[in-house]
């Protein structure tokens, strides 16, 4: 949520707010100047008219949406009192002022009509934000200035390199409307976007434009166009609240006003054809990010859900998060559990999104759930600034899990190494992290591990304890020296081969697929189990990542042959397969790592075309997506009766696999000793969720296992 600076004076007591009927404050602009579209004459500082209404019976209005961004502060005058703003928001109001944006309606901003310093009448503003941004004639996204870059007013107007950022930004504009346009003649023509057919051309492949009837685009024009998509409006959490729930959306930069259905096909195209992907490695190959368009698709899926509009038609399977992150609500009746189960999903939905205040990643996902679940009676916490954010973080798990009808965040702990907020609970997610990736948000994975079998659980506020019925599997005997993180490097994959041979002969033959299906979670990227043919994925994963190590993956003048002595460091590969003939399938001998190396070395040098890695990498593509969701921040593991798993990187020798009521994963609990001597229940500290290769879809029930009442601290 933005703020203003208030130089204190009538301006808010002139104009108060009342709670019943709820009130808001309108703006209108005073002096409408057209000229400010070329930025002739800035200097006149804008005048706005604000007037208090009941939101039920307000005249009709707009309201904003917009970031903070740069914290240079200016004034204007409202009623004629000064007031500072930020510079993105003046820089909206200019463009409003300019008069094609009809500046004499009402216009709601958070920054202006709500008093920033006055915190009783902040928290009340906000726990009725979903219903001032659906009561909204339209919802106006400010991405800001076409020179300025980031969209937040960083860029200090024209520079040296503004001319150039502007016009791509207005080429970039073009393009989104070009694609949203074809896209849809193509969707009405019958084709699939979601579609193996739409997905088979590479990144810029002139078959696409054919397709689509569209020009071939120059790389400026496509990078302006993923700048336009990552300028900081997409990143904010109040943003998806604020597009989800609006009556209608239109996208203004600078001058330009796109359809915001142009922005959500535009998204559907860079994912659904995979070139989104492609635009990330070209662009920053070394920076892992969300891809390009994501989050303009996050908001239409959250539009679909919270039914303000059906879903498009090109949208398909676009809410790539599985069903389960957005459910189809009940259409009469939603209860209190399933109402704590829907605020657990947006709030973990909306994680990738930033704020300024961390406390808003919860109450910016819990005003779009009220406002979604309005119809219905249900008691949903209020937003409450005067309390410590990792009290806001605590006292919201502990009422999800007390109220919902499972366990689904504790899967959303991430690992005690990735934690940044103090004084969490050691079962409670840290919100502030943008990303996390648990089993269960796997494209095609649907884990279960004990049957649904209910959540008995209680919760002392006092000690902070989450009391839980579970079963014990086993203790963790053994892991590999290295990170799953560090498995695309040379040193990591050596040890993990010595780590199958020494810890795995429990499997025999098949220790070697044990290995592969447990390192990918036993998913190919669509399905889980995953296909045997995904064995093939996984070798050519190994092949491809030594050769990479050795020759790189950027095109040079001259590479080396590598010596034969280079295999000698990878000889265990073919210990392995001597131990588990099996293994052949998804662990190279040390010929086929050389001859692979070889044909990279030759692509990498242009000898062979470099059209030719695409076909070598193939078969690991679909494995290494897979596999990439799965290797952050864990660990492979071995217990002490043999059974394998993966598991959070901070799990140690001794600590235990658990399985408890109400959840659908195994979960690492490090024993610790209890703060009440008269408490003969065993207590424990969180580590986070685990895979345990052959647990997970029922099959502890069908052992003789006892189940107990645990405290977790």
């Amino acid at each position: 949520m933005a703020s203003a600076s208030v130089e204190k004076s009538r301006l808010y007591k002139d104009l108060p707010l009342a709670i019943d009927p709820f009130s808001i404050r309108l703006l209108q602009i005073n002096n409408s100047r057209p000229e400010d579209k070329t930025k002739r004459n800035w200097s006149v500082p804008i005048s706005l008219n604000m007037q208090t209404f009941p939101l039920g019976t307000a005249p009709p209005f707009r309201c904003l949406s917009y970031v903070w961004g740069n914290p240079e502060m200016h004034s204007i005058f409202v009623n004629g009192q000064l007031l500072r703003i930020t510079k993105n928001l003046l820089g909206f109001l200019r463009r409003l002022r300019a008069g094609s944006s009809r500046p004499d309606g009402w216009v709601w901003v958070d920054a202006i009509c709500i008093d920033q310093s006055d915190v009783v009448e902040r928290t009340q503003q906000v726990k009725k934000m979903g219903a001032i941004y659906s009561r909204a004639d339209i919802v106006m996204a400010w991405l800001g200035w076409a020179w300025d870059r980031q969209g937040d007013g960083s860029d200090n107007g024209r520079n040296p390199l503004a001319p150039e950022v502007e016009y791509a930004s207005e080429y970039a504009v073009d393009l989104l409307v070009l694609i949203a346009n074809q896209l849809r003649a193509y969707i009405a023509n019958g084709g699939k976007v979601w579609s193996e057919n739409f997905s088979r051309y590479a990144l810029d492949d002139p078959a696409m434009y054919t397709m689509l009837n569209i020009k071939a685009q120059s790389f400026k024009t496509w990078r302006a166009l993923m700048a336009l998509l990552d300028r900081q409006w997409f990143q904010r959490a109040w943003i998806v609240q604020e597009a989800a729930l609006a009556k209608n959306v239109v996208v203004m930069i600078g001058d330009k006003v796109v359809a915001w259905d142009d922005v959500v096909q535009t998204c559907v195209f860079l994912q659904a054809s995979g070139w989104a992907f492609g635009m990330m490695h070209v662009i920053d190959p070394n920076d892992y990010r969300v891809p390009y368009g994501y989050q303009g698709l996050h908001f239409a899926s959250l539009r679909a859900v919270c039914r303000l509009e059906h879903a498009l038609p090109s949208l398909g399977s676009v809410i790539s998060l599985p069903s389960s992150v957005f459910p189809t609500l009940p259409p009469s009746t939603v209860s209190q559990a399933q109402a704590f189960d829907f605020l657990a999903q947006f709030i973990i939905s909306t994680r990738p999104f930033a704020a300024s205040d961390l406390r808003d990643k919860v109450f910016a996902p819990l005003a779009m759930v009220r406002q979604a679940l309005a119809a219905h009676k249900v008691d949903l916490p209020d937003p409450d600034y005067t309390v410590l954010m990792q009290t806001v973080y605590n006292e919201t798990t502990a009422l999800i899990i007390e109220h919902s009808s499972d366990l689904y965040l504790l899967s959303e702990v991430e690992d005690r190494s990735a934690k940044k907020t103090q004084g969490l609970l050691s079962w409670v997610p840290d919100y502030a992290l943008t990303t996390h990736s648990p089993f269960n948000e796997i494209p095609g994975v649907n884990f279960n591990a004990l049957a649904d079998r209910r959540k008995q659980c209680t919760i002392d506020r006092r000690t902070g304890s989450l009391s839980l019925t579970g079963c014990y599997l086993d203790t963790i005997k053994a892991m590999p020296a290295n990170a799953l993180d560090e498995m695309f490097n040379r040193d990591a994959f050596v040890p993990l081969v010595d780590f199958c041979i020494t810890n795995m002969d429990h499997y025999g033959d098949y220790r070697a697929e044990v290995l592969w299906r447990t390192l990918i979670a036993d998913n190919d990227g669509t399905t889980s189990p995953a296909s045997a043919d995904a064995a093939a994925g996984f070798k050519r994963i190994l092949e491809l990542k030594i050769a990479i190590v050795h020759h790189g993956d950027r095109l040079k003048d001259n590479l080396e042959r590598l010596p034969d002595s280079t295999w000698a460091a990878y000889a265990n590969f073919d210990a392995l397969r001597a131990l588990a003939p099996a293994a052949e399938a998804a662990i190279p001998s040390t010929i086929e790592l050389a001859a692979f190396a070889e044909r990279w070395r030759l692509i990498m040098t242009r000898a062979l075309l470099f059209a030719e890695a695409k076909e070598v990498a193939g078969p690991s593509a679909v494995i290494a997506l897979a596999a990439g969701r799965v290797y952050a921040r864990r660990q492979l593991m071995v217990t002490e009766s043999g059974i394998v798993g993966l598991v959070p990187v901070s799990s140690r020798k001794g600590d235990q696999v658990w399985f408890l009521e109400g959840g659908k994963m195994g979960y690492v609990l490090r024993p610790t000793s209890g703060s009440d001597d008269r408490d003969t229940r065993k207590t424990f500290t969180f580590m986070g969720e685990a895979y345990v290769h052959g647990y997970m879809r029922g099959e502890l029930l069908i052992e003789e296992r006892t189940f107990d009442e645990i405290v977790i601290r």
